[in-house]
């Protein structure tokens, strides 16, 4: 089945995006050192492993995409990139709990 939607955190409906997931497991690679060039393939295999986890799902919310990405990271023995995802998480929490406030 062909994921369509996920849910936001907010609970907002929006359209599936695969390059986010990508971009974001990118991102998590640059800011630990890697080069996308030296890391591609993990990346590519990462995101798909992410996205053939999600059509099981019929509407996944967005919390559920980044633990899966974080264990994805984590099979693929990045437990570097995976700390740093982690982080980034949770800073990104602590800031929208911030804006709460």
């Amino acid at each position: 089945m062909e994921i369509q939607f996920i849910y936001k955190r907010d609970g907002k409906k929006v359209e599936f995006n695969e390059n986010r997931i990508k971009n974001a497991i990118t991102q998590a690679f640059i800011a630990e050192g890697y080069t996308e060039s030296k890391v591609y393939y993990s990346i590519e295999n990462i995101t798909k492993n992410v996205v053939a986890r999600l059509e099981n799902e019929q509407f996944p919310e967005v919390e559920k995409i980044q633990d899966m990405v974080e264990e994805e990271i984590m099979k693929y023995g990045y437990v570097d990139v995976a700390r740093a995802y982690i982080i980034y998480r949770n800073n990104k929490k602590s800031e929208r709990e911030k804006d709460l406030l």
